[in-house]
C-alpha cells in the first residue's frame, strides 16, 4: 500500500523478527469454483483458517487474537456468514471455539464477516482475505472484479489490504497471473500485484517481493526487507556512507553477520546484527550518523521519535556516532560487541516480530 497508493512517502519498519511457520502475511490457495457471485469451497477454507488461528491460541494457552474477514462482494460474505451459522449449529468443536474466543473478546474486537465496502475504519490482529473469484463450473475465469474494476475501485484494496494488525491469511482459488489488467483502471493490476506479494511474502521468497515492489514503484529502491531474507553469496551491500562501511567491516571481522539498509522506505535501519542463533531475527540494530540522521526533518523526529518507534516494531537500537569512532573505534566495538552478547543471551529484547501496520498507522510512521 505504502508504494502503491502513497508513493512510498510513508515510514515504513522493518521487521526485528520473522517466524517462518507463521510469516506476516499466509497464502493459502485453494481450488474453488465461482457461481452466483459465490466461492463456497473457498468460505469453508476460510471458516478453517479462523478456527484454525482460534485453536492455536487455546493450545498454546494464550489469548485469543481478535479475527475479521473480508471478503470482495455482499454474496461471498452472506454466503460465509451463513456457513458460520451453520458451523456453530452442527460442529460442537466450532462451536466451543467461537464462544471461548468471543467470551475473551473486547466489545470491538469480535469476530466480524465484512466485504470491501463497509470495512473502512475496522482493524482485527487476525484479517483472513477471502478473495472469492475463481473460474467457473466450465474453467472459464471471467476477469471481472466488480467495484474494483470501476474508477478508483483499487482504493477499496488498499483498505481491505490495511485492515490486520499482525497477520493477514490470503485465501485465493486464482494465481496471480490469472488476473489480467486493464488499460481504463488500476483496480485489476493492483489485485494481481498485491496477490503476487501475498505470494512471495508466505513463501519467504524476499527478492520476490522486492520486484514487486520495484514493478509498482520504479523509482523507490526497494532494498533491504526483514529477518530472515537470506542474503546469499556476493548479495551486494549497500551503504550511506563509508563510516557505515567501516562499522560494518569491524563487526562481520568479529565474526557476525550484518545486513545493510534493511527495510522498504524511509525508516531503514542502517545495519542489522543477524542473532548468532536464530537467522529469522535481527539482534541489534545499528544506526549511523549518516543520511538518514542529516535527513531527518527536526532533532526531535531524529534523536527521539525514530529510536522510540523501531523500538516499539521489535528492535533494540544502538546509535554509533562518527565522531566518538574516529577517536577511539576499538572501544565502541567492543559496546557494540556487549550489547550483542547481552541480547543473544537473553539479557534485552531483540526478538520481538513487528506486527503490520495498518495505512492508518503507518501514516504516523508504521508498518508490516
Amino acid at each position: 500500500s505504502n508504494h502503491a497508493f502513497y508513493a512510498g512517502i510513508l515510514n515504513v519498519a522493518p521487521n526485528a523478527a520473522v517466524d517462518p511457520e507463521h510469516p506476516p502475511i499466509r497464502w493459502v490457495r485453494c481450488n474453488g469454483t465461482w457461481e452466483k457471485r459465490r466461492n463456497l469451497v473457498e468460505a469453508e477454507a476460510v471458516l478453517g483458517e479462523v478456527a484454525a488461528e482460534w485453536e492455536r491460541s487455546r493450545s498454546a494457552g494464550t489469548p485469543y487474537r481478535s479475527v475479521g474477514i473480508i471478503t470482495f462482494n455482499e454474496a461471498q460474505q452472506e454466503l460465509i456468514m451463513d456457513r458460520r451459522d451453520r458451523r456453530i449449529e452442527d460442529d460442537a468443536a466450532f462451536a466451543e471455539l467461537h464462544a471461548a474466543a468471543h467470551e475473551s473478546a473486547g466489545r470491538d474486537d469480535a469476530l466480524f464477516v465484512k466485504n470491501i465496502e463497509n470495512v473502512q475504519g475496522d482493524e482485527r490482529d487476525v484479517i483472513v482475505f477471502s478473495i472469492g473469484y475463481a473460474r467457473d463450473a466450465d474453467g472459464k475465469f471471467a476477469n471481472r472484479f466488480g467495484a474494483l474494476s470501476a474508477a478508483g475501485g483499487e482504493n477499496r484494496l488498499n483498505v481491505a489490504v490495511t485492515r490486520a494488525r499482525q497477520e493477514m491469511v490470503v485465501v485465493s482459488s486464482i494465481d496471480p497471473s490469472d488476473v489480467r489488467p486493464t488499460p481504463k483502471n488500476d483496480g485489476p493490476l493492483r489485485l494481481r500485484q498485491f496477490l503476487e506479494y501475498a505470494r512471495a511474502t508466505g513463501s519467504g521468497d524476499r527478492d520476490a517481493q522486492a520486484a514487486v515492489i520495484s514493478s509498482i514503484n520504479p523509482s523507490m529502491p526497494a532494498r533491504g526487507g526483514s529477518a530472515g531474507r537470506g542474503r546469499g553469496a556476493g548479495a551486494a551491500l549497500e551503504f550511506d556512507s563509508e563510516f557505515e562501511v567501516q562499522v560494518h567491516t569491524a563487526l562481520e571481522k568479529r565474526g557476525h553477520r550484518v545486513d545493510t539498509q534493511v527495510g522498504f522506505s524511509g525508516y531503514r535501519i542502517d545495519l542489522a546484527v543477524v542473532h548468532p542463533d536464530d537467522e529469522n531475527r535481527y539482534v541489534l540494530g545499528i544506526e549511523c550518523d549518516g543520511a538518514t540522521f542529516h535527513s531527518a526533518k527536526s532533532v526531535r523526529e531524529r534523536d527521539i521519535m525514530r529510536q522510540q518507534f523501531l523500538e516499539g516494531k521489535g528492535w533494540e537500537i544502538e546509535r554509533v556516532w562518527s565522531r566518538r569512532w574516529w577517536r577511539d573505534r576499538d572501544s565502541e566495538v567492543e559496546r557494540l560487541e556487549r550489547r550483542i552478547a547481552e541480547l543473544a543471551g537473553g539479557g534485552g529484547g531483540g526478538g520481538t516480530a513487528a506486527p503490520p501496520a495498518s495505512a492508518s498507522s503507518a501514516r504516523g510512521a508504521g508498518r508490516q
